[in-house]
């Protein structure tokens, strides 16, 4: 995320650096104690003593500050509490996309998932469907090869019947005309 101020009023970094008292941020009260706690120290030299009562003396106000809710700041420094909810506004709302995305890939891969196990699904369904037709349709070839025997054995068979019916025919027509020649000749 980007440190630059929403509002276009410098980094966030300098806000923060100029409202280090607002109770907005309350990190910053720690370390304006530290401050106050430094500047009061009597480890400091005395060469510096006017600056540290000048310290200590920004310090106490820094605390004072800290204590009061954020709208009561000066008003040089209402601008930096507005940079900073601005900021935090800005950081929420990426926070709750980033989960939005966050949560619509999830639902994404759950859909493919499905999609996935449905198409396994149909596609085993159709290889057993078409193994039973391909199966049912070797069953009906099979059976009119069957017939086909059948029908054929039958033509065989009445041919041969038929066949010698004839033939038994035949000759009972040549003996009745020999004897009937015969007959003839003994007449003669």
């Amino acid at each position: 995320m980007s440190l630059n101020d929403p509002e276009g009023g410098g980094s966030l970094s300098s806000s923060l650096a100029a409202h280090q008292a607002c109770s907005f941020f309350m990190p910053f009260a720690a370390s304006s104690s530290r401050v106050a706690a430094a500047a009061s120290s009597p480890s400091s030299s005395s060469s510096s003593s006017s600056s540290s009562g000048a310290a200590a003396a920004a310090a106490s106000a820094l605390l004072a500050a800290a204590a009061a809710p954020c709208c009561s700041c000066p008003r040089t420094l209402a601008g930096d509490c507005r940079r900073l909810r601005a900021w935090e506004r800005r950081a929420e709302l990426q926070t709750q996309q980033q989960q939005q995305q966050q949560q619509q890939q999830q639902q994404q891969q759950q859909q493919q998932q499905q999609r996935e196990k449905e198409r396994q699904r149909k596609q085993k369904y159709y290889a057993n469907c078409c193994d039973g037709c391909v199966h049912r349709q070797q069953q009906q070839q099979q059976q009119q090869q069957r017939q086909q025997q059948q029908q054929q054995q039958q033509s065989y068979s009445f041919d041969a019947l038929f066949g010698r019916t004839r033939c038994s025919n035949q000759q009972l027509q040549q003996q009745q005309q020999q004897q009937q020649q015969q007959q003839q000749q003994w007449r003669r």
